[in-house]
């Protein structure tokens, strides 16, 4: 069915569907770039502890 043809309410509904969809991906995406920079931020800490311990890096 075209969005065209659809009644008025029918077009918010599926709006609103789609506002939320959006929200839901975004939301998921920047789970995942927070927890990338978690790890990523706890890697360089390890990498500083190791070379105050005077430990090889190991890359």
């Amino acid at each position: 069915m075209d969005f065209q043809e659809l009644s008025l309410k029918e077009k918010v509904e599926v709006t609103v569907n789609e506002f939320k969809r959006r929200d839901k991906v975004a939301a998921q995406g920047k789970k995942e770039a927070d927890q990338y920079m978690k790890r990523k931020f706890f890697q360089v800490g390890n990498i500083i502890k190791s070379k105050k311990k005077g430990a090889k890096q190991k890359w």
